[in-house]
């Protein structure tokens, strides 16, 4: 099933194979076959070339494959066609991130956050950010505010708990372990 996100289908019978579509794309996606994912949302693109929600969701492919541009370039068209969903703004942010450009990056989660403030990828994103420009107390309350928002959301505390251990601050460190193991008990890395 398809989420909340803004979707303008000519007819039942092509919503309802444009869902099928990007319901598979996403389920390959989860399972990292990239390929098989790519063909779903490729022949889903076919169909509605411009639907936000699926124009996104190649862009986050691509961008994944490696071509941060390309994938940046869906994205922003998904942003032309809706920019109320703060995933849309998020996501070119973690292509800029993977391109190597994180101030970049940190003026479009910033965007995100604007236009959903606790929309937790867009907090999460410039909490990386933070790590890579050596800002380990701006990424601690990015990280904070994550958790505060979703506890359970795993990179979070998981970055918090290598960024205390890195700084050294243990205590901190095994609190944040322990709450890692909670979540996903065979989770090598906490």
């Amino acid at each position: 099933m398809m989420n909340k996100y803004t979707c303008n289908f000519q007819s039942q019978p092509q919503r309802n194979q444009v869902e099928q579509l990007i319901n598979n794309a996403i389920r390959f996606h989860k399972q990292v076959n990239l390929p098989q994912a790519e063909r779903n949302y490729k022949q889903a693109l076919r169909m509605q070339p411009k639907n936000a929600y699926v124009l996104n969701l190649p862009g986050v492919l691509r961008s994944q494959k490696g071509d941060h541009k390309e994938g940046e370039k869906l994205i922003k068209k998904a942003i032309k066609i809706d920019s109320k969903v703060a995933d849309y703004h998020s996501n070119p942010g973690l292509c800029l991130l993977q391109e190597g450009k994180p101030e970049e990056a940190e003026k479009v989660f910033k965007k995100a956050l604007r236009v959903d403030p606790e929309f937790v990828p867009a907090l999460f994103g410039p909490g990386n950010v933070s790590l890579r420009l050596n800002k380990p107390g701006d990424a601690i309350d990015y990280f904070r505010k994550v958790i505060d928002i979703d506890p359970r959301y795993l990179p979070a505390c998981n970055n918090l708990g290598n960024l205390y251990r890195e700084l050294r601050q243990y205590d901190e460190t095994l609190k944040i372990s322990n709450k890692v193991l909670e979540l996903k008990p065979d989770f090598t890395e906490a």
